[in-house]
């Protein structure tokens, strides 16, 4: 055989290299359709089994000296186990280097931080450096228009001003640019894009005057000559690196309430008021923001009035319900909110890809026996779960539930969510809460609505059914933590009355009524995420983003 001649050639010239340590040749073998070896052994004193010729393991040949000997001989006795401990030995070394990588990155953030947070910076001048590309003939080329710099060879400008320090990249700040010949001055929209910055892009001349940073640049994008200079407002740029995403800031402003809480910071608001004064408006989504839910008071007795409500934040969510639907008991409803009937804690339209971020019910009739309104915070009953039973709030992240509308032919809709969605779409919640840290992940939705759930898919396997006994039992301590009596704040809706509430983190629910006296009608609207976020953006802009006015909260 071919590559037994070739161990054999191996072995002759080991020999004649004057090597005379233990020696053993593996030489391949097929039987039965599988590879295994004959090892046989030459020279030394191992010892061999049977008839000392062959013996099953696997396929190596190894001259073997000292400590290498030894891990040899382990193989060969105990293949199976000698691999396994060799695999386990890798496994424990990757996460002590992912745990140097984060304990540098920690550190690094926290050096940050701390720049950060020296914000006294009144009067100081400020001081601009330009670093120089040292080692600039190290500059790689793979094509005209591709340059590749490293990071310690490109230029980096400097800014300090009373203890603000910061080190910008260059290509970063051109990128920033935002001259009449970068952004359109009337649609403001970018002129250029990111990609056509070379690397090798650097600031020639720099300069600070009365709080503007001045940049010359070399190398600039094409098109861009030796007269475009780009003016940055020091604050804009202070502003720009410390700040941070602003999904990060709508997700941080949150605060969790359970009954108690909201009895105490429930916002009741003037119709007038939140429809004639932007101050009040922004008193309302900040409350919205922070704690998913406020009402309105004093709303005229008209059906378009919750079109109004929901028009001064912006455009209203279209569905097949309508722009605006009617809540009211109905014969053969096709929606259990449609009945008399108890309707227990959900949210709205999880069958489809996006539900609605706000929903709003206004009370036009309400003099039926019962029929009150329960709220209950479920963005609170993920973070106890946390506390409580990490593994369970990590079952939660993961397992995806699927929910339906299906009432065909006219309407089908059928998608699936995990009960807890974080704000990273590939974060790994801990099974087990870490020594000394009680923070929750960072969870940007939320999603329950049992009446509304759709078949699971059939577990076929043992793994498939664990996961799902699994995610079974989450369920029950989810659902007792949201429907807990101390959880549920309860209201019942009177005519001229509005409640606005966050869909996918409060919790909604309604006791039954009685048809047989009065009646109970509602009317109601949806909006959208990126609707409510741009308005409570342009409101912050302007009045700031202090706390609620302590004058528009009533108990």
């Amino acid at each position: 055989m071919a590559a037994h001649r070739m161990c054999l050639r191996s072995l002759a010239y080991a020999r004649e290299r004057g090597v005379k340590e233990q020696l053993w040749l593996a030489v391949p073998l097929r039987v039965g359709g599988r590879s295994y070896s004959a090892v046989r052994y030459h020279g030394g004193a191992l010892p061999t089994k049977g008839d000392g010729k062959e013996k099953l393991g696997p396929a190596y040949f190894s001259l073997a000296t000292g400590k290498q000997k030894e891990k040899q001989e382990r193989l060969m006795k105990n293949p199976e186990a000698e691999r396994s401990s060799r695999v386990n030995k890798a496994a424990k070394r990757i996460p002590r280097q992912y745990q140097r990588q984060a304990a540098a990155a920690s550190e690094q953030n926290h050096h940050n931080a701390a720049q950060s947070i020296q914000e006294a910076m009144k009067g100081a001048p400020v001081q601009t450096t330009v670093q120089p590309n040292e080692g600039a003939e190290a500059v790689s080329r793979r094509g005209p228009d591709k340059r590749s710099i490293p990071l310690k060879q490109r230029t980096i400008i400097q800014i300090t001003e009373d203890g603000w320090f910061n080190r910008l990249d260059p290509v970063w700040l051109r990128d920033s640019c935002t001259c009449s010949r970068c952004v359109d001055p009337s649609t403001r929209q970018k002129l250029f894009q990111t990609s056509d910055i070379p690397g090798d892009c650097q600031a020639s001349y720099s300069k600070e005057d009365n709080g503007t940073f001045t940049v010359h640049w070399a190398n600039d994008v094409a098109g861009y000559d030796s007269n475009h200079v780009s003016e940055y407002s020091l604050e804009a740029i202070k502003k720009q690196v410390l700040k941070a995403p602003a999904s990060s800031n709508i997700i941080r402003s949150r605060k969790p309430w359970d009954k108690k809480t909201m009895e105490e910071k429930v916002m009741w608001l003037d119709y007038d008021e939140y429809v004639n004064r932007d101050e009040t408006l922004f008193d309302a989504l900040k409350q919205l923001q922070i704690y998913g839910l406020v009402f309105l008071r004093n709303v005229p007795d008209s059906e378009v009035e919750v079109e109004r409500i929901a028009g001064r934040i912006g455009n209203l969510r279209d569905t097949f319900y309508g722009r605006t639907w009617d809540v009211k008991s109905v014969v053969n409803a096709k929606n259990i909110a449609y009945t008399h009937q108890y309707l227990g804690l959900h949210m709205d339209l999880l069958y489809m890809k996006h539900p609605p971020h706000i929903q709003l019910l206004h009370c036009l009739r309400s003099t039926s026996t019962g029929g009150a309104s329960l709220f209950s915070d479920a963005l609170h009953a993920a973070k106890a779960l946390y506390s409580a039973a990490p593994e369970a709030f990590s079952v939660l992240t993961k397992y995806s539930v699927p929910y339906h509308y299906d009432h065909a032919p006219a309407h089908h809709y059928a998608y699936t969510h995990p009960t807890i969605e974080l704000a990273w779409a590939h974060a790994r919640p801990p099974t087990a809460a870490l020594p000394g840290r009680t923070a929750t992940p960072p969870i940007v939705h939320l999603n329950w609505s049992p009446p509304f759930q759709a078949p699971f898919w059939v577990p076929r396997h043992d793994v498939a059914r664990d996961n799902f006994r699994a995610f079974q039992a989450a369920t029950r301590d989810f659902g007792r933590l949201v429907e807990h009596d101390d959880a549920i704040f309860e209201h019942r809706l009177g005519p001229g009355e509005c409640v606005l509430f966050v869909n996918r983190r409060v919790l909604h629910a309604r006791r039954a009524f009685d048809v047989g006296e009065g009646e109970r009608w509602l009317k109601g609207a949806y909006l959208d995420s990126d609707v409510f976020e741009s308005k409570l953006r342009v409101l912050t802009a302007r009045f700031g983003g202090g706390q609620v006015a302590a004058d528009a909260v009533a108990g």
